[in-house]
């Protein structure tokens, strides 16, 4: 691939690109007015430009931009991703998991004592 192909790279300036974010939120926002689950999505995140630092400040602010969300938010846009390809939301490795855990659950309450002691994260997610 030749340097003239590749793609240009376009710069914004910071202050301009959070006015266009803003801009774009308003217009969401009225587009929107009438469905108050949309409307709480955008109080929400609105938080994360309120703040210079929304870690910091605290409250619903943290809880928007803290670890948490952003795994979910990963967790959400990777199954939109699958599910956009034709595949299953959750991989197969995840469901055989979640199925044997739930599985091992059943089996340790009705008594199977050797089911009690398999320790899957450590046999399986730290090998």
């Amino acid at each position: 691939m030749d340097m003239d192909d590749m793609p240009q790279t376009l710069t914004i300036a910071p202050g301009t690109a959070l006015e266009r974010a803003v801009a774009y939120g308003q217009e969401l926002q009225s587009e929107y007015k009438d469905r108050p689950e949309m409307r709480a999505i955008f109080k929400r995140t609105s938080m994360i430009v309120a703040f210079e630092d929304p870690l910091e400040a605290g409250g619903d602010a943290a809880d928007v931009a803290g670890q948490g969300a952003r795994v979910s938010l990963a967790t959400e846009v990777n199954q939109a991703i699958l599910l956009s390809q034709g595949r299953p939301a959750h991989p197969a490795l995840e469901r055989i998991y979640r199925h044997t855990a739930a599985s091992l659950t059943q089996l340790a309450l009705i008594g199977n004592g050797a089911a009690a002691l398999v320790d899957m994260p450590r046999e399986l997610l730290d090998a």
